[in-house]
């Protein structure tokens, strides 16, 4: 291992100690390393901004003071207490979880759980329509399921809901959660390949699955269909093809396609009898930064003197930027923009 190659930790989904966590200590159940911009309060990593501009009478920083300088002494109206995050004070935001969006076909279980698991307390939007299809969310997991003992429809469906979570005294975030059952499914409506990426497996009823096909628009030509048509895959240095512009907000200008894979299932529960089946789908071969191009190497300067910032280079067009950066420093006077 280099110093260059990234160290990895998996947390159990379901525990809240995932949140804000970077290292997670199985043995123990506790995460042993908040990421950056959170600190551990309450045996919880929690998101804290200390206040901005405050110095106190020796005129330390909310960095650079200790924890035996931490008081209620009012300095222009605010103490350390309320002002800095190592003393119990700062601005706590809620930190943001997603629902990763899922597509599931007719019959199949439904478990979406939150990522990360951020609170012990969840609510919904008045408008959202889990329970007409016999589904539930659990108001102490934000876990989605179907209600035990329920029949699972046999149709269609599609549901757009939000869930919020309750993380503290009016500290709260709210997610988009969406998911789709239909007859098939390669398991959601965004298919992104990348580097390392597995084929992208149709799930579907049993039987005889015969004169299916696919068809893109732009024209994808690195994209493959299997021959018995079960899987997609990509030719990450095939042809080019065209663009989907702005795809979720997240693939501006990146090699994409709106796809459809169409086909004859024909069960045996059926008496033989064939059916066509369809799914759509957005598919997104991103072409990734690999290198962080600075605006200089090193800095020099005197003391006091203001430095002025390193910036990242733009990439060139077509190139997906990263949307979230992380540095390690130990430097206390050190800042750093996400």
């Amino acid at each position: 291992m280099t110093s260059d190659d990234p160290i990895v930790t998996c947390c159990p989904a379901a525990q809240a100690a995932c949140s804000g966590c970077s290292s997670f200590n199985h043995s123990s159940g506790r995460c042993e390393k908040c990421s950056s911009g959170f600190l551990v309060r309450n045996a919880s990593c929690v998101s804290c901004l200390d206040a901005a501009g405050w110095l106190d009478q020796a005129g330390k920083t909310c960095q650079e003071i200790t924890g035996s300088d931490c008081n209620d002494k009012k300095v222009q109206g605010i103490s350390s207490n309320e002002a800095c995050c190592k003393c119990g004070g700062g601005i706590v935001s809620a930190t943001p979880f997603e629902y990763t969006q899922r597509n599931f076909i007719i019959g199949e279980d439904i478990r979406m759980l939150p990522k990360p698991r951020t609170a012990d307390r969840y609510g919904l939007n008045e408008g959202c329509e889990l329970a007409d299809y016999n589904l539930t969310m659990d108001g102490s997991t934000g876990v989605i399921s179907y209600v035990p003992g329920t029949a699972k429809p046999n149709e269609s469906f599609k549901i757009a809901c939000e869930v919020t979570a309750f993380q503290g005294d009016r500290i709260r975030f709210t997610a988009d959660l969406k998911l789709k059952v239909e007859p098939i499914s390669f398991g959601s409506s965004l298919l992104v390949f990348a580097q390392g990426k597995k084929p992208y497996a149709l799930s579907r009823p049993a039987g005889l699955w015969q004169n299916h096909s696919l068809t893109c628009a732009p024209a994808a030509p690195w994209l493959h269909h299997s021959a018995d048509g079960a899987s997609l895959s990509a030719d990450l240095h095939g042809a080019g093809g065209g663009i989907v512009d702005n795809v979720k907000d997240t693939y501006e200008a990146q090699q994409a396609a709106i796809c459809h894979v169409s086909g004859f299932l024909r069960e045996a529960s059926a008496g033989g009898k064939a059916r066509s089946l369809q799914t759509y789908f957005v598919a997104v071969m991103p072409q990734m930064l690999t290198k962080l191009d600075y605006t200089g190497h090193a800095l020099e300067g005197t003391f006091s003197e203001t430095l002025p910032p390193l910036q990242l280079r733009p990439a060139h067009e077509g190139v997906l930027m990263p949307s979230r950066f992380d540095v390690v420093c130990s430097d206390p006077l050190f800042a750093f923009d996400k």
